[in-house]
């Protein structure tokens, strides 16, 4: 498996969220929990836990919290988690397995309301700094272009 990074911005902390961050730790990730406002005790615990907490200096929000927190990751992988995610057993085995054996991953978002159609294949920013969503909207097949 590739060395993961797994960030989880959080407000309040809490049980779960220590299990979680043991569980990770004991899987081998590297965890760092961007700290948002959390209890000074909450942030003990998940130190406790083998987690590494990034001071936020308050509810940064939920971009920022992960862009700081993921700025320190030594990790191969990067893996953006909820506070109150319950990951079932041999879940970052199984996201990161393709990381080893290919050149080049990716994700597309299919919508929900029509599967066959592309939401997103990421963001393109045009030459005027505009952002707008690659393929949104286009037939899946097209993705069998884009690859080939």
């Amino acid at each position: 498996m590739s060395r993961v990074s797994v960030v989880v911005p959080s407000l309040l902390g809490g049980a779960r969220l220590v299990a979680l961050a043991r569980r990770l730790t004991g899987d081998g990730a590297e965890v760092r929990i961007a700290d948002n406002g959390m209890p000074a005790r909450a942030a003990a615990e998940l130190a406790e836990a083998g987690a590494t907490v990034v001071a936020m200096a308050g509810n940064a929000g939920f971009a920022r919290a992960v862009n700081a927190a993921a700025a320190g990751a030594g990790g191969t992988a990067l893996v953006v988690l909820n506070d109150d995610v319950e990951l079932q057993e041999g879940f970052l085995d199984a996201l990161v397995a393709p990381l080893d054996q290919a050149a080049m991953v990716a994700g597309v978002l299919l919508k929900a309301e029509a599967p066959g159609v592309v939401e997103t294949a990421g963001i393109v920013i045009d030459r005027y700094l505009g952002a707008y969503d690659h393929l949104q909207d286009e037939p899946v097949s097209i993705l069998d272009a884009e690859v080939g």
